[in-house]
């Protein structure tokens, strides 16, 4: 069995992506985001990672208006967000995670998204190990 120090993002990423295009309204953005209960949408084409669009960015253009979010993803979305591969240690993205206040990390391969780490996911795992440990 392998130990939590040695896990990879692999373990435990989520696969069930949430996506939005980047045509999308900031509204939809919003709402689907709102819908899945989650705070950030992986923006794709194609299965291809164009960029990532968060809740955070909506408020912040909401507060920087003082309007509502109107708009399309793509002119709001980071073109550019950080990625892993699925091989990476968990310890090392979630170093990343805590040294660049990021919320979540697409996972690629080939060019391709293949899932999502985020701090939901990390709790989660951190819940298990600590069940786990006050069953021994």
């Amino acid at each position: 069995m392998t130990s939590a120090a040695q896990s990879t993002v692999e373990r435990v990423m989520t696969t069930d992506l949430q996506t939005v295009r980047p045509g999308e309204r900031l509204d939809t953005a919003a709402q689907a985001m709102d819908r899945a209960g989650v705070r950030q949408l992986l923006v794709v084409d194609d299965g291809r990672l164009l960029g990532l669009i968060s809740y955070r960015d909506i408020i912040r253009l909401v507060l920087d208006s003082g309007a509502t979010a109107t708009g399309i993803v793509a002119e709001h979305m980071d073109p550019d967000p950080v990625t892993v591969p699925p091989s990476t240690a968990l310890a090392d993205v979630i170093r990343m995670m805590l040294d660049s206040d990021l919320s979540a990390v697409p996972v690629t391969e080939d060019d391709r998204v293949v899932g999502v780490i985020s701090e939901h996911d990390i709790v989660r795992l951190a819940g298990t190990l600590l069940t786990a440990e006050e069953a021994r």
